[in-house]
């Protein structure tokens, strides 16, 4: 600051590599709450985490690599309100015309082994009204008795791929899934889903 007053042409600094690096290795969360309201946006978010647990192999956020070995998470509840503008529907060509792009390319994440269990998730947009009980409505929903278990979870600019072996909700309006399992592969050119399983009441 003081070098930027006294020169006429003040050294660049911000060409230069950073003193500062983060680095994660394991998390342990029990009986946490965050809240954070967003007044311009009209958003407010709540969380109360019973258990987090979070074992990571590498976090290199300047070489874009990061690896978990394992992610619990229990006895949670997750709750997202928000207040959204009408929408303009896309036309045709504006749709032929943005196309599709992989996204966060450049970037290598990884997770070994992830369970969820006992979870309840609560998303409201109050710029749409609910509709009536029994139809599926996704700017109100609300799941209880979340469980998930993943496992293989490969992110990287040319491929994604997942294992899903359990996947079982409640959802306000009336469905119920029991269980869900499949394994997925998707790249920039092509999609596969294997081993499918699904099972309502």
């Amino acid at each position: 600051m003081v070098d930027a007053f006294a020169s006429d042409a003040p050294t660049d600094t911000t060409a230069q590599t950073s003193p500062w690096a983060i680095g994660l290795k394991d998390i342990s969360l029990r009986d946490i709450r965050l809240s954070f309201a967003d007044s311009l946006q009209e958003a407010y978010y709540y969380s109360q985490i019973g258990q987090l647990e979070l074992q990571a192999q590498s976090f290199d956020l300047e070489q874009q690599t990061i690896a978990i070995r394992d992610l619990l998470w229990s006895d949670s509840y997750l709750e997202v309100k928000v207040r959204s503008e009408p929408s303009v529907a896309e036309t045709p060509a504006q749709a032929q015309a943005t196309g599709f792009s992989w996204p966060y390319t450049g970037w290598d994440i990884s997770l070994g082994q992830m369970e969820w269990a006992n979870l309840s998730v609560a998303f409201d947009d109050f710029g749409s009204p609910p509709l009536p009980y029994g139809n599926f409505d996704p700017a109100h929903i609300h799941l209880e008795e979340l469980s998930l278990k993943g496992e293989g979870l490969s992110w990287s600019s040319a491929q994604l791929s997942a294992g899903l072996t359990q996947l079982a909700f409640r959802e306000q309006n009336g469905f119920e899934l029991r269980a869900l399992s499949f394994q997925a592969n998707l790249t920039p050119q092509s999609a596969q889903l294997a081993k499918l399983q699904f099972a309502t009441p």
